[in-house]
């Protein structure tokens, strides 16, 4: 644990977008890049896309039960700050796995994300460097068991097998808007 990736710089991209992360890794290796890679218009590929509903192509594998529009209404949209939560279209959060990866549960270490955590898991891109792992950060793929029973192994898998943590977190904290007494509501991470 705790390499040093030279600046304190250190970015988490959402499928590389606007072409910014290729300039970026290029003319500062060095930095501490994170990004859910992938060809190019193949959102359904990044291991983002395991934060959001059945999509991911896994029937059987996410439980898809706390990323619906009823979930979201019960639980999310209540209160004056949860009211001006909005409906999604498409898909339910993309880019919360880059704030989900900060989150401190016990689970992962930001300075070494092929630990995993919320925010799914990435292994060094090229390890050729020093002889240890820095720079540039891309999917990893885990093996998990889904709902159904069976194993699913995805890069996807790392965000979606904390589904209904980290959404019951969030409802959590929704709860924590609607009182002024803390002895109200749930201050663990997971219920």
């Amino acid at each position: 644990m705790g390499h040093s990736y030279g600046p304190t710089l250190r970015v988490y991209a959402i499928s590389d977008q606007d072409d910014t992360g290729a300039f970026i890794r290029l003319r500062w290796p060095e930095i501490f890049y994170i990004c859910s890679v992938h060809g190019w218009s193949q959102y359904p590929n990044a291991a983002w896309t395991g934060i959001s509903g059945e999509h991911t192509g896994e029937q059987g594998g996410p439980d898809g039960s706390k990323v619906t529009h009823e979930w979201i209404k019960n639980n999310i949209q209540i209160g004056p700050l949860g009211a001006v939560y909005p409906n999604f279209m498409f898909i339910l959060e993309g880019d919360t796995p880059t704030f989900q990866y900060l989150i401190q549960n016990g689970l992962g270490v930001p300075e070494e994300p092929s630990y995993g955590s919320w925010g799914g898991r990435y292994l060094p891109v090229n390890v050729s460097r020093l002889g240890y792992p820095r720079g540039h950060f891309a999917d990893a793929a885990d093996e998990v068991v889904g709902v159904d029973g069976r194993k699913f192994r995805s890069n996807r898998a790392t965000i979606w097998r904390w589904r209904n943590t980290f959404q019951e977190d969030f409802a959590a904290r929704i709860q924590w808007t609607l009182t002024d007494d803390f002895s109200k509501v749930n201050h663990h991470f997971c219920n």
